[in-house]
């Protein structure tokens, strides 16, 4: 039977002082949790192994912070999640890291619609 997850991890790479160990601690909890820094096989199918993260994870867990409104792959994969959030049902949680709602509204009003949680880091 394939793996599933609680929830997968979208970050930007440049956060990873506050995404590791928030990962920990979930993982601790009991979470099955998706995080690119544990289950990205540096291979030659990075689409392919974040695709099957995306396609086994009840929830996406999204850290939005400057660096993350600035990269490439975090962008495709939260376009991925707007998709699964309408055609699937799923569901998507924000965390602001270093930003607030006025940043992430000229990011994109609609993103900032989804429930968040602030982060006192930073």
């Amino acid at each position: 039977m394939d793996k599933r997850f609680d929830l997968f991890l979208s970050h930007a790479s440049g956060d990873n002082d506050f995404t590791n160990p928030l990962a920990d601690k979930l993982i601790n909890l009991g979470l099955e949790v998706w995080y690119d820094n544990h289950d990205l096989n540096k291979s030659e199918q990075l689409r392919e192994d974040l695709d099957n993260g995306l396609k086994k994870s009840d929830f996406g867990v999204i850290i939005l912070s400057k660096s993350y409104f600035t990269k490439e792959w975090t962008r495709l994969e939260l376009n991925a999640w707007i998709n699964l959030l309408v055609y699937s049902k799923r569901k998507i949680i924000t965390i602001y890291y270093g930003v607030n709602i006025h940043d992430v509204i000229a990011f994109s009003p609609m993103i900032s619609t989804i429930n968040a949680f602030q982060s006192t880091e930073r």
